[in-house]
């Protein structure tokens, strides 16, 4: 053999190899489908809740403090009952299904709660390879309310700061029933840093407890290092119960002296913002 076929022999052999390796190159991932059926409550009908559109999101489960990443996501009409995923990468994926009104609001989720500290396990599915899996029903419940705050303090007529005043800490409690029965109660820090550019605190609410179809009052009440009370409280009646998903807005300020704090509503009426 000469060295002119030699090479043409090794050119085609090359050849031949690359066209091999293309397939392997190009073979798409393991993947399988799931199908994630859900309902409300005990499956009662969508229009009771007033929810159209329903939006399942499969998300990459991570461990430790970080946050899950949104992996693939499908909205379909309530009535449907279920949202069905195709091609998904084989892997466990946790769960997450936000219920919409007509206005875009989220009103039924299935957000885990924060029970004395513990986090509810997040519900998953598993995606095997080349099969169709359901997972269980997905259970939605009433999305909570919101309950943001903000406030101003003044000393003699004059802007001042928390470290100027006996006031310590803001005492809120959110209620049902026109101020009889207890939803949620909130200790705020005087000097806590607002949660947003207008200078509004959100209380949390980790364990889902301001029911926003019943929640209809709010009592805050200033309070000292001790935990005494440093002056009069504000109390609010809510015109109307703001609903699931909704959110409730207060504005204050606390008028203060040297020995105490009296609590007022923004302008002279307790009324949301």
């Amino acid at each position: 053999m000469n060295i002119k076929q030699l090479v043409t022999h090794a050119c085609s052999l090359s050849v031949i190899l690359a066209a091999a390796a293309v397939p392997a190159c190009n073979q798409a991932d393991p993947a399988g489908e799931l199908v994630v059926p859900f309902e409300i409550g005990a499956g009662i009908e969508c229009s009771l809740k007033n929810v159209v559109d329903v939006k399942v999101t499969l998300l990459e489960i991570k461990s430790g403090d970080a946050e899950d990443v949104e992996v693939d996501s499908r909205s379909v009409p309530c009535g449907e009952g279920k949202a069905i995923f195709t091609d998904v990468p084989v892997g466990t994926y946790a769960i997450r299904v936000e219920g919409f009104d007509p206005d875009k609001f989220v009103v039924v989720d299935n957000v885990a709660k924060i029970m004395n500290g513990v986090v509810e396990e997040p519900e998953v599915g598993e995606v095997l390879e080349g099969k169709e899996v359901t997972t269980e029903v997905i259970t939605l419940s009433s999305t909570p309310a919101k309950l943001w705050v903000r406030y101003e303090l003044n000393m003699d007529g004059f802007q001042t700061m928390c470290s100027q005043i006996k006031m310590t800490e803001l005492a809120i409690t959110a209620y049902k029933n026109s101020g009889a029965d207890p939803l949620l109660s909130v200790n705020l820090p005087c000097d806590a840093t607002p949660n947003e550019a207008m200078q509004y605190h959100y209380l949390g609410d980790p364990e889902r407890e301001l029911d926003g179809s019943v929640f209809d009052y709010v009592r805050v009440q200033p309070r000292d290092a001790t935990g005494n009370l440093t002056g009069a409280d504000v109390k609010y009646p809510l015109a109307m119960v703001p609903g699931a998903g909704r959110t409730a807005k207060l504005t204050f300020s606390a008028e203060c002296t040297a020995d105490k704090c009296d609590l007022q509503c923004n302008g002279g009426a307790c009324t949301q913002d």
